[in-house]
């Protein structure tokens, strides 16, 4: 598995960039959501990350331009999904992994609307498919393991050239309202997909928060 090494350069052009809309999969110990809490641990746990694996969401469903750095998928207050991901996510292979939504300029919580948003906006489309270019471009990953967070955002990813550049796997959205086994199965049969042992939860206190 790739590991990055600190940078000043490439984190510093990361987060000017798409620090507010992008993030790794860490959460700080137990229920700590303080915003300059979040973007430290971030940033002091950066050489453990993984941009080798790419977690694709829709959009974001608040304005990311209040967020600090790397508060996008940790930010307080938020409903019970953060929670979900903050528990599914830090284990092998999406533990550090880059995380960030393909269509970053639509704030919407209701996907249907915005995927008509994006089949009626041309200039959206090209807009997406280049920032994700740039965040790879960034992060100096050519061929990540790129996990796209459920049907809707596989739609989008095919309705760009990304699909045939990146090799990648639909597994299910964590909002998914299935059984903890269900989910897992999905996480599992994606990462063998795309050539990893699988999706294997193990107990690491210093980075899962413990969803209630």
């Amino acid at each position: 598995m790739q590991r990055i090494k600190k940078d000043p350069t490439w984190l510093i052009l990361l987060r000017e960039k798409y620090g507010r809309n992008g993030s790794f999969a860490l959460w700080p110990h137990m229920n700590n959501n303080d915003p300059n809490s979040i973007s430290y641990f971030i940033e002091s746990n950066i050489n453990i990350c993984n941009p080798s694996v790419v977690l694709v969401g829709l959009n974001p469903t608040i304005d990311t331009t209040l967020l600090n750095p790397w508060c996008a998928f940790h930010y307080p207050g938020n409903d019970k999904n953060v929670k979900r991901m903050s528990k599914w996510l830090p284990y092998l292979p999406f533990k550090g992994a880059y995380m960030t939504d393909i269509v970053k300029d639509v704030v919407n919580r209701d996907s249907s609307k915005v995927i008509s948003q994006w089949d009626n906006d041309v200039l959206l489309r090209k807009r997406s498919e280049m920032a994700f270019l740039e965040e790879m471009d960034i992060l100096k990953q050519n061929d990540p393991a790129v996990f796209l967070f459920g049907g809707r955002v596989e739609k989008i990813w095919s309705d760009t050239s990304l699909g045939k550049k990146f090799r990648s796997r639909k597994i299910w959205h964590y909002s998914h309202q299935k059984k903890n086994s269900d989910m897992i199965k999905s996480w599992d049969d994606g990462a063998k997909f795309l050539g990893f042992k699988g999706y294997k939860p193990q107990i690491d206190s210093k980075f899962i928060f413990i969803a209630t």
